[in-house]
Order: structure tokens, then C-alpha cells, then sequence
């Protein structure tokens, strides 16, 4: 009777070895997914609060500095911000800043901000390089019509 309670502890052992470090990359891959769509959902609300800066005219260098700051658990350079504005038929339209830091136009129609960001997402778990161009850049776009 000893012998096969011994056994049966072994047999335990063993299926622990087995499991537990599937269990690990499982537990690991739901932290590092939620980690990735909070670092989304706080780059869309970023670019957002960009959009609105952009709709009441304010310098592009402003609209850098709102982004910027509306993020907090990352660092968004400004090299991967882009603000582009254009006529109503798609054509880009030049812009310049005047004294209070706002945009003018030199046209009588509407006009549109498209404001691109983007963020190269670092995750904790160190992934095995798979070829694949940047899998984990993260994109938002925002296009707004300029008041």
C-alpha cells in the first residue's frame, strides 16, 4: 500500500511539471494582452483630445503637446505624430500660425485635420523575433473638419 501511494504522489508531481508552465504563458499572455488594449484605448483618447484641439484652430505644435500630454503610461515621440490638413476634395492645403498661436487658411472652403499617431507597443514578456515587421505598433487616426 505504500508503494502505490508513493506512485500516485509522483504522478502528481509530474502532471504539475506538465501543466504549470502552460498555466504561466497563459496567466502571462492575459496580462500582457489587457496591458496592450489599455495602451490602445489610451492612444485613441489621446489622438482625440488632439482632434479637438485641431477643430478650434490651434497650431500644430499644440496639438503635439496635447497629445503628449494626455498620455501618461507612455511616451509618444513627436516624430510618430502627424497632422495634415486638406481641402474638402482631399487636396492638401497650406497653413500658417499667426500671433495667438492659430491656424489660417488662405481659402474660403472647408477645411479637414487628419492627425495620425503612432506607438511602437514594448511588451514585458520578451517574444521570439518571428520576422514579422513591428506586429506591435499601434495606430490611431483622427480627422476632424477645422472650425
Amino acid at each position: 500500500m505504500n508503494k502505490n501511494k508513493r506512485n500516485i504522489r509522483g504522478q502528481s508531481i509530474v502532471e504539475a511539471a506538465l501543466i504549470l508552465p502552460m498555466l504561466i504563458l497563459l496567466i502571462l499572455g492575459i496580462v500582457e494582452f489587457g496591458r496592450l488594449f489599455n495602451y490602445k484605448l489610451t492612444l485613441n483618447y489621446a489622438v482625440n483630445e488632439g482632434a479637438k484641439a485641431a477643430a478650434y484652430r490651434s497650431s500644430p505644435d499644440t496639438i503635439k503637446t496635447v497629445i503628449k500630454n494626455s498620455v501618461t503610461a507612455f511616451t509618444i515621440e513627436d516624430g510618430n505624430i502627424s497632422i495634415a490638413y486638406e481641402l474638402g476634395d482631399g487636396s492638401p492645403e497650406s497653413y500658417g500660425v499667426n500671433a495667438d498661436n492659430k491656424v489660417y487658411f488662405n481659402t474660403t472652403q472647408e477645411v479637414f485635420a487628419t492627425i495620425d499617431v503612432t506607438y511602437n507597443y514594448e511588451p514585458m514578456i520578451p517574444y521570439p523575433d518571428l520576422g514579422l515587421p513591428n506586429i506591435f505598433a499601434l495606430n490611431s487616426q483622427a480627422y476632424v473638419k477645422v472650425q
